[in-house]
């Protein structure tokens, strides 16, 4: 039998199917769709297009071939979760998604700002006071649409959106109840307290279950709209970055993934809840998949975006870069020479999440000269982004120590040369996965271990979850990189305030 994960994220769903005792793919499908921007500052994106994207990736798994062969036993989610749909009695969504970036709800923050410091809001939530997590959106609905807020008896993620279209039980996971802004992860329980006195009604919150909990078989209906079995098992799954960690078979206190996507994210385990100097860092907290580890997390919106930019203003070889995922790259941090640049790149580009906090910090590069070639700036653009990794993961020591080697994910890490740079600037060990789609292969077993397929996640983790390459730093690169990092530490505080008029 084979199990499959479903990965909703904010542009497209990702589902496949893995052979249940190698953890190969069986197959696998991606449906994209847009968001829309009705003014400056807003994005929405409308649920229909997310459930028709949903049914139709499993859809197209269940017709493959090799599912006919080994159909699948049990599904999970994988899931972006700082987003939440209002929906009526019926579970009909009463208008579009707002979305993470989107900027409303300053007023909102500061409303639940008067209620509980910052301070203690993250002691015990592990985020950071943001109108972008679901209970802040709530009050915003309060706040300026009442109206749709009066018909709202729900507020659904996407991961609880899909479940009650399937007819399951409504349900979120421990790991996503903990971006609510709401959820007392040392506690584990909803702050009913603070809900109630932001004249939120109770009933807005869903039932909270841990990772990997059986939550039913796939009704009748459901089974035959999807082209699986009745006798499906629906499992529940995981925040998107912590099914990613689990596919990359983080486990200890210390282990580490860097998922280098369109952003570049860390997850650290750690065995003790981390004290206030993440808040400082822009890192927030909260419950892993296995209930005597937390995952921290840092991050940047620094990653193939940037890439991805100078692609589409500056020329079509980066073009080529981003699509293959290593040729190009690798081609132009050849060329480049190997050594550490004399430019300094600051990826904020969409701003600073970790380590600065400043959603208003702007890109720059410095070091110009009439000598600097293109291949140079790509190679600047790849060490500005990994510098500001390592000041993510510098500044949180010592409460959190890495413990190599590093999991380098996504499509970025296709790139030798880009994971052996990151290795060069880290100074640690950085091992890529045979997995390329670790939220899929984390969701996949979470969905066996609610089906007792594997008897806990290690062990499925044991089995499942295999490096493909582990590349060690360059000794003599590393002290040059160390060197040019000491610069660019000082970079974004010298130039704070200058960017601030920008």
């Amino acid at each position: 039998m084979s199990l499959l994960g479903v990965d909703v994220g904010t542009s497209a769903i990702k589902a496949v199917a893995v052979a249940s005792a190698t953890g190969a793919p069986l197959a696998s499908t991606r449906r994209s769709y847009r968001a829309t921007y009705p003014e400056s500052g807003r994005m929405e994106l409308d649920p229909e297009l997310v459930w028709a994207a949903f049914v139709e990736t499993v859809r197209s798994v269940a017709d493959a071939d090799a599912i006919s062969d080994d159909p699948v036993e049990a599904l999970a989610l994988s899931v972006s979760c700082d987003e939440v749909v209002p929906v009526d009695r019926s579970g009909r969504p009463l208008g579009p998604c707002i979305m993470a970036p989107d900027t409303r709800g300053a007023d909102a923050a500061a409303e639940i700002g008067d209620l509980i410091p910052p301070a203690e809001l993250y002691r015990r939530t592990g985020l950071a006071l943001l109108p972008l997590y679901p209970l802040a959106r709530m009050v915003w609905y309060r706040r300026h649409r009442p109206d749709l807020a009066a018909r709202a008896t729900r507020y659904l993620g996407w991961g609880e959106l899909i479940l009650d279209r399937l007819g399951l039980p409504a349900v979120t996971d421990a790991t996503t109840a903990g971006r609510w802004l709401a959820w007392d992860v040392r506690e584990r329980a909803w702050m009913r307290d603070l809900v109630a006195d932001l004249s939120l009604p109770p009933a807005v919150l869903p039932e909270v279950v841990a990772p990997g909990t059986q939550i039913g078989t796939l009704p009748a209906i459901a089974a035959r709209l999807l082209g699986l079995g009745e006798a499906t098992t629906v499992v529940a799954g995981a925040f998107d970055q912590i099914c990613g960690a689990v596919g990359a078979g983080l486990r200890e206190p210390g282990d580490a993934a860097v998922g280098t996507g369109s952003w570049e994210n860390a997850t650290i385990l750690t065995d003790l809840p981390l004290g206030t100097s993440g808040l400082d860092r822009g890192a927030t907290w909260g419950p892993y998949v296995t209930e005597d580890r937390w995952a921290v997390l840092l991050m940047n919106a620094g990653g193939g975006s940037v890439l991805r930019w100078f692609r589409t203003q500056f020329g079509d070889r980066s073009e080529a870069s981003w699509a293959a995922g290593d040729a190009g790259i690798d081609l132009d941090l050849s060329r480049a020479g190997g050594e550490p640049t004399r430019l300094l790149f600051l990826p904020h580009l969409q701003g600073s999440h970790s380590p600065w906090r400043d959603p208003d910090s702007k890109g720059v590069l410095v070091g110009l000269t009439l000598a600097t070639s293109r291949d140079e700036v790509v190679q600047a653009l790849l060490e500005g982004i990994t510098y500001e990794l390592r000041l993510n993961l510098d500044g949180l020591a010592p409460e959190l120590i890495i413990r190599p080697p590093v999991r380098n994910t996504g499509r970025g890490s296709r790139s030798r040369a880009w994971v052996q740079l990151k290795a060069d600037i880290l100074g640690v060990d950085i091992s890529t996965m045979e997995s390329m789609e670790p939220g899929c292969l984390g969701a996949a077993i979470l969905a066996g271990v609610g089906a007792g397929v594997y008897p806990s996640v290690g062990a499925a983790q044991s089995l499942l979850c295999r490096a493909a390459a582990t590349i060690e730093p360059d000794p003599l690169r590393h002290r040059a990189y160390d060197s040019r990092f000491a610069v660019y530490r000082n970079l974004y505080p010298v130039l704070r305030e200058t960017l601030g008029l920008l």
